[in-house]
């Protein structure tokens, strides 16, 4: 029995008889990885020198993603995958511009939008719901962030603003206080 030397010369053989057993195997796989080509288009398949793995199928990712589309529409059509969602036309309601999504809820048309307009919205809940009235002047304001001590110990600012707080009579910059004391 006969097998290709080395990849680069398929046609030098070697005798079998004259090596070991584990020198034939590694020449024969050699061969085989040499041989392979690509199953969509034909070109060669530069596979792993060793190693654990799968062998190689394709010569690029193209080839591969044209393979799985493929495939997929294949099963499709027999019925192994359910038909293709629907497609939704919609405009963008950061820039205006009209996309399609099969995902119904989609507001955007990119990530970067999604996340402009994520945030935006983030923001406006927040303020909405940590907004508490000034008790002198009633307006509504958005408290400043507490220090964690002050977080610990329970403190709410109780004023919009340094002059509510001194008009009220407060002591300090702003007014706070602990839960269950006046």
């Amino acid at each position: 029995m006969r097998w290709p030397s080395s990849a680069a010369d398929p046609s030098a053989t070697v005798d079998s008889s004259t090596i070991s057993c584990t020198s034939l195997t590694r020449l024969r796989s050699r061969a085989l990885r040499s041989a392979m080509s690509c199953i969509i288009c034909g070109a060669p398949v530069r596979q792993r020198d060793g190693g654990p793995g799968r062998r190689r199928l394709f010569c690029s990712d193209t080839c591969r993603r044209k393979r799985r589309r493929e495939h997929t529409d294949k099963y499709r059509r027999e019925g192994r995958y359910p038909a293709r969602r629907t497609t939704y036309r919609r405009v963008c309601e950061l820039c205006g511009d009209p996309f399609t999504s099969e995902n119904k809820p989609q507001r955007t048309c990119s990530r970067a939008c999604g996340k402009i307009l994520g945030d935006r919205t983030r923001g406006a809940n927040a303020r909405a719901r940590n907004t508490r009235p000034c008790e002198r002047c009633g307006a509504s304001f958005l408290p400043a962030n507490p220090s964690a001590t002050q977080r610990r110990a329970g403190h709410v600012q109780r004023f919009c603003s340094a002059v509510c707080a001194r008009a009220k009579g407060a002591a300090g910059r702003l007014a706070v206080t602990r839960p269950g004391k006046a």
